[in-house]
Formats: C-alpha cells, structure tokens, sequence
C-alpha cells in the first residue's frame, strides 16, 4: 500500500542520494552545488543538508559544507554540524537567530573549551547576546569567571557593583579591605576607559 509517508520517504531517499552524489564527484564551485542541490531539492524537509553537509567535509570541502548548512531549516542540526567543523561564530550566529537559549547555552559551553581565550573573548563582544546569557551563567555558577567576564568586556562598572555585592555578604575585615580596594580599581578602570572614549 503506497502512503504518503512512503512518497516522502521516496522523495526524501531520491534527493539525498543525488545530493551525496554530487558533492563527491562534482568538480564544479562550491557555490555552483550548493546553489544546484538547493535548486532541485528547496527550502523543505524533502532532504538533510546537515547529513551532505557532513559527507561534503569527510570529502575535504568545508567551505561547501558550510554553504549547505546555511539551507539547513533545522537549527537542532545546523548548529552542531557548524561546531563539529569548529565554526563557532557561525554556529553562535545561527543559535541566536533560532531563539533556542538552550542551544545558546550550549554553543557558549563549548566556545569556551574549544576557542582560544582571545577568540572566545572577541566572540562574546562581537555577540551580546550570547555575553549577557553567558555572565548571567557565570552569576549562578562562578562569579570569579563573572569578574573576569567584565573585565574582558571592558565594564568596569558592573565588575565594581559585583564586587559590593559580594563585600555586603562577607563578614571578614581583611577580605573587606580586598573588596574595597578592587571596587576602586574597577571604578577608577572605568573612568579611564570613559575618558579614552
């Protein structure tokens, strides 16, 4: 009995299959296939361009699997496709766009783990969005990588307004006199950068 699941598995196995094929014999551009194989195959669920995405870099052409993903509607696949190929600002970018803060989340965990501190760093001020989920993260887990979050990102002032509410909660003199003395740094960092603007 032929169903209409069975017609869009049909129709499913047909582009995909020639979508495979082409990414590994074409010799043509990148774009020339990707813009081929979305012209034949469209903006539906009719075809995986996560799974040629991927067989596009087992055969050495990431730039290819790149642009595929760009066709991808699915985020839940299109993100973790960008991050396996390292493509974290893409994959950030693509997160957000989605509106899955999960998806955020998870992108930002493994930024930090697998990006240097500088690109780590230059990717949340590129993004502030994923840098207000992250220092909010930060609050609820480690406010010493809170700290050192505002201070990356230049704001001095909520490093010091971290650093008083901390102060009213510690009842140690000498712990006091450290907080005080890195609430003034702070302030004194942000009327520099103030006055540099």
């Amino acid at each position: 009995k032929i169903t209409q699941n069975s017609i869009s598995s049909g129709i499913n196995a047909e582009y995909g299959h020639w979508a495979m094929d082409k990414v590994r014999s074409s010799r043509e551009t990148d774009e020339a296939i990707a813009d081929a194989i979305f012209k034949r195959a469209g903006s539906s669920d009719s075809i995986s361009y996560a799974a040629v995405a991927n067989e596009a870099k087992t055969y050495g052409r990431t730039e290819l699997a790149i642009k595929l993903l760009d066709y991808e509607p699915r985020s839940a696949e299109q993100v973790p496709a960008l991050m396996r190929m390292n493509r974290f600002t893409n994959a950030i970018q693509k997160a957000i766009e989605s509106g899955d803060m999960d998806l955020v989340h998870t992108v930002i965990v493994t930024m930090e783990t697998k990006e240097t501190q500088r690109e780590f760093i230059n990717t949340l001020k590129d993004y502030p969005i994923a840098s207000a989920w992250y220092a909010k993260w930060c609050s609820l887990t480690n406010t010493q990588k809170l700290h050192d979050h505002f201070y990356t990102q230049d704001n001095f002032e909520a490093s010091a307004l971290l650093s008083i509410k901390e102060l009213e909660l510690n009842t140690q003199t000498d712990s006091k006199i450290q907080r005080l003395e890195s609430i003034n740094r702070h302030f004194v960092d942000g009327s520099k950068e103030f006055e540099s603007a």
